[in-house]
């Protein structure tokens, strides 16, 4: 007799599964598998847990079935791994606040049961003439909270009260996840399951709630995919449309972009008929409104306008008709400011890169009749001088102005 006959007929004695309710939802589901004819290692693939994992259950499952592995022994070994546990955190210097967090399972209570104790306690106290405020206070917290507690109780007693562990049911397909069984390794937080998705058939660990939130996309690796082609279709949808002299034409491809993914977006330049690739949140932000090859050349256009206007230090664009005021301009009006040490109204001009002081006055009038006295004199003289010099750059920007305007 092979060892997986000797196997099936030491556990297939055990098939009365209805009554027994002392097993947890993964022992039941192994014993029944194992009743099914599968080899151990064939559960662990099926289920995603490991082989030692299964020899476990299946020998809790007998053991509890026989009666050698009672309720108390459960929970004299949760008491010693909880102990161990403790003073291990103890040792390292662990935050007393998560010490003491788990030293509250050492008498074996589960956190309803805890929460029933306490709740019964504070009824108790109600009905002997405590009022509700009395009890708050003794327990250090708002009327509100005891309030909560009574309620919760209430529910639990009922079964009005939400049971989260229900609402999954292994071997249950919910829309592409299929629940295998509970990770054993799950936290105190949250409950885990092992799940295969039926889209690709990866096994995969997921919460309680995310399986019912996202039981229509499936597994992680197909969501990410699945958020990746609404994103390539969102892009497309694009298409055709125009931003300056920037018309999407077509959709290259999704490019990582200060460490996210981001489409780009293939461009036809309506200024020079030349095509280029750029993000689409460039154009749809405004950043991007012509090809890189016309902004290098309206670069060198500015440069060049620049470099002509500019003799011996003085910029002609910058004294030909009236500037833009600076942000912080208190005066109105350009070379006029007050002054700090005494109050009064300083004008000044630059010209040639050097600046001239043109007094203090008590009146702003005046210190803006003395600016516009100096611009006369200097930059009347100095405009008039290079349009005879130069009269083909003074048409141009006499050009550039009234086109600008």
């Amino acid at each position: 007799m092979g060892y997986r006959e000797k196997t099936s007929e030491k556990y297939g004695q055990y098939t009365d599964y209805e009554n027994y309710t002392m097993l947890t939802e993964n022992e039941l589901a192994v014993l029944k598998m194992q009743n099914s004819g599968m080899s151990i290692s064939e559960i662990a693939d099926q289920l995603g847990l490991t082989v030692g994992t299964i020899r476990v259950y299946l020998s809790n499952s007998v053991r509890k079935i026989d009666g050698t592995l009672t309720i108390d022994e459960i929970q004299r070994r949760c008491r010693d791994s909880v102990k161990k546990r403790y003073y291990k955190l103890k040792d390292q210097g662990i935050n007393p606040a998560s010490i003491k967090k788990n030293k509250r399972v050492f008498d074996g209570l589960s956190a309803r049961d805890r929460a029933d104790q306490r709740a019964e306690k504070v009824i108790t106290e109600i009905a002997n003439g405590k009022t509700v405020k009395e009890v708050a206070d003794e327990y250090g917290c708002s009327r509100q909270n005891i309030h909560s507690i009574i309620d919760g109780y209430r529910k639990r007693a009922t079964g009005s009260a939400k049971n989260r562990d229900g609402k999954i049911e292994m071997f249950k397909t919910y829309g592409k996840i299929t629940v295998l069984c509970a990770n054993p390794d799950s936290g105190k937080k949250y409950k885990m399951y092992n799940c295969r998705c039926e889209t690709c058939g990866r096994i995969f660990l997921q919460r309680g709630q995310d399986i019912l939130k996202y039981q229509d996309m499936g597994c992680p690796e197909c969501r990410k995919k699945q958020r990746k082609k609404q994103r390539e279709e969102e892009a497309r949808s694009h298409i055709g449309e125009v931003y300056g002299q920037l018309e999407i034409i077509g959709f290259v491809g999704m490019r990582e972009m200060h460490g996210k993914m981001t489409p780009v977006m293939k461009c036809l330049c309506h200024k020079c008929q030349k095509k280029t690739e750029i993000p689409l949140v460039k154009l749809r932000a405004g950043q991007a409104k012509e090809c890189a090859n016309c902004a290098r050349m309206n670069l060198r256009k500015g440069q060049e306008i620049t470099r002509r206007a500019t003799v011996g230090g003085t910029m002609v664009t910058a004294i030909d008709g009236k500037r833009q005021k600076n942000k912080n301009n208190t005066s109105g009006h350009n070379g006029v400011s007050r002054y700090a040490q005494t109050g009064k109204w300083r004008a000044y001009i630059n010209f040639k890169q050097k600046q001239y002081h043109l007094g203090l006055y008590d009146c702003v009038e005046d210190a803006i009749a003395a600016r516009e006295a100096a611009e006369k004199k200097l930059y009347g003289d100095f405009l008039e001088w290079y349009a005879e010099s130069y009269p083909e750059e003074w048409a141009k920007l006499q050009a550039r102005k009234t086109k600008l305007h």
